[in-house]
């Protein structure tokens, strides 16, 4: 039985939002070239050319490659790179290895691998295993850009390299050699300070890229490594069981790096750095075997699949007769037909993103012909579906749904679609709340719910939504007070919340880091906010009143610059602003 399309599987799940529509459809996303580093997940035959025990050129690896091939790939066949940079159309036989002495101009153009198999963020963990480091590999890509720029001049070395698709994938390694089997660091650190000592190694890692050039740049959690097989060997021989403790460190690196990457972004201008959740998709699987077509999981199709790999998996270890029932081909590296499973999750995932726009439309939005391009029977021109623009990678950006008579609520599933830039909605009759799922938006920039008839409070995860830059919720019904999390939106240099029933003291401490904002609106509601003015950078603020709405917030789009000038508040703006808040709030006590 063919293996059933699951939401997984490794690495780069993640590929499901940042391609989004591009698989189903012939529209592929424009990446100019892909880049990857790591470890063994994306080592597709660097080990082949240092000195090291940790290779894969030899039978049985590559078993089931091109021409039956060991190429040096730790699987029986292509590997993530291998099948993502085909469905690119950037590579037809797959990604090839930098240190390959033979490479043509245009494997450098359109990209190689520079992972390495028993490679970490460590420089002890590479410096134990022999390979290439990550420090390593970041030489050899400047090595790298020498290359393309003698062979493509220096423009064309940037596009290049801001085009591409970059990948990273390691980590695993760090915790199994250096502290759970060799206790090497587990002498020296707590495990929480070892998971901090390696996210500054990401983190730096990431700097370092985009410092060369690289601006889409997506990083992968780890997996439930105590559900590897050869740890279930070290650990759990007998009953062969997950080791909770080394799933639950797991959980809590990916849990912390989920957290470090958006403000990551937010640092590096320009940029677009992804997390990949690998952990519970796998878990999903290795649960639930059956229900994907797998029969094994919890050891490989080399040999006893117990401890065999790189130099124990060899020609005389008997192999599998049906490699594709098998999730992983040795004890730790997933076969080719789990790895496939990701193109499969990557069409079925786009699939079900505009079927979800779909479901929303027949549900919750207006049912004129406006709509009539969101159809399933249309899938295929999901990018050209009117109140949608796609960024240049096929990735969806922008909803804009500015008076279209559109009604109901808001999904709320919106913050799946991670690539959103723009949400408008002005001018509608949306109720209800906005959905706490919004703070998974980390990409939004512009968020435009004016004119609807939305009466919750104002959630506090929109402070996760860093990007933001222009935040208008004026003209709906919403309620509570101004949470002290909006004070992490460093960005906002135009705020509307005018019209609403907000209430409470606006603190000095909520407004303190926005020294961007050049455009405010609070009237009209039961705010207590004139004390608070003393201490806001006035020489940065414009005070809008209700006149002027469509005047400063013509251009939520950012398709062309507000030309507005900053302008000081004049006292008799205050002035009148106060005496209107003071009236209202006096009404406010008689209704009471």
């Amino acid at each position: 039985m063919a293996p059933k399309v699951f939401p997984l599987l490794f690495f780069f799940l993640f590929f499901a939002l940042f391609l989004f529509n591009t698989i189903k459809t012939q529209s592929m996303p424009k990446f100019t070239s892909i880049l990857v580093f790591g470890d063994s997940t994306v080592d597709t035959g660097n080990n082949n050319y240092i000195f090291t025990l940790f290779k894969g050129n030899h039978i049985p690896y590559g078993k089931d490659y091109f021409n039956h091939v060991s190429t040096g790939r730790f699987s029986n066949g292509k590997i993530v790179p291998d099948i993502l940079a085909n469905l690119l159309k950037l590579k037809k036989y797959g990604v090839p290895p930098y240190l390959n002495p033979n490479l043509l101009e245009n494997d450098y153009r359109s990209g190689v691998s520079f992972g390495s198999a028993g490679s970490g963020y460590d420089d002890l963990t590479s410096l134990i295993s022999g390979v290439i480091s990550m420090r390593k590999q970041l030489e050899y890509f400047k090595e790298y850009l020498k290359k393309l720029k003698d062979y493509f001049g220096e423009k064309e070395k940037k596009r290049i390299v801001k085009g591409a698709l970059v990948m990273v994938s390691s980590g695993s390694n760090d915790f199994i050699f250096n502290f759970y089997d060799v206790p090497t660091r587990r002498l020296e650190f707590s495990m929480e300070e070892y998971r901090e000592f390696l996210l500054d190694k990401v983190q730096c890692f990431v700097k370092e890229l985009y410092e060369l050039g690289c601006r889409n740049i997506i990083v992968s959690g780890l997996p439930p490594i105590g559900c590897l097989p050869i740890q279930m060997t070290a650990k759990s021989p007998l009953h062969r069981t997950c080791i909770e403790k080394e799933n639950s460190d797991s959980q809590s690196y990916n849990k912390k790096l989920e957290e470090l990457l958006p403000h990551l972004q937010a640092q590096l201008r320009g940029s677009k750095i992804l997390y990949s959740d690998i952990y519970t998709p796998l878990s999903h699987l290795i649960t639930n075997p059956h229900e994907y077509g797998f029969e094994e999981t919890k050891r490989g199709c080399c040999g006893s699949g117990l401890l065999e790999t790189g130099p124990l998996c060899t020609k005389k270890s008997q192999v599998c007769s049906h490699t594709s029932q098998y999730v992983f081909f040795d004890s730790i590296h997933p076969t080719e037909a789990a790895y496939y499973q990701i193109s499969e999750t990557i069409t079925s995932s786009a699939r079900t993103e505009a079927e979800a726009l779909i479901k929303w439309k027949s549900t919750n939005l207006s049912s004129t012909s406006l709509l009539d391009s969101w159809s399933i029977s249309n899938l295929e021109n999901l990018c050209n579906w009117t109140f949608i623009a796609c960024n240049a990678d096929g990735t969806i950006s922008e909803i804009n749904l500015s008076n279209a008579h559109s009604h109901g609520s808001i999904p709320s599933n919106i913050g799946n679609a991670s690539s959103l830039e723009v949400v408008v909605l002005f001018n509608n009759s949306f109720q209800g709340k906005i959905p706490s799922s919004v703070g998974k938006l980390r990409n939004l920039q512009t968020l435009d719910l004016r004119k609807n008839r939305l009466n919750s409070t104002i959630p506090s995860e929109l402070g996760l939504c860093t990007n933001l830059t222009h935040l208008a919720l004026a003209e709906n019904a919403l309620q509570g007070t101004l949470l002290i999390s909006l004070s992490s939106l460093i960005k906002l240099s135009q705020l509307a919340l005018s019209d609403n029933f907000l209430s409470g003291e606006v603190s000095s401490d909520l407004i303190t880091n926005w020294t961007e904002l050049i455009a405010l609106q609070l009237q009209n509601n039961y705010l207590n906010w004139f004390h608070s003015l003393s201490d806001w950078k006035l020489a940065k603020l414009v005070w809008t009143m209700y006149r002027n709405v469509h005047n400063i917030f013509h251009d939520l789009h950012g398709k062309s610059k507000m030309a507005s000038k900053n302008h000081r508040t004049t006292g008799t703006q205050i002035h009148h602003a106060n005496e209107k808040e003071a009236t209202k709030s006096k009404e406010l006590q008689k209704k009471k």
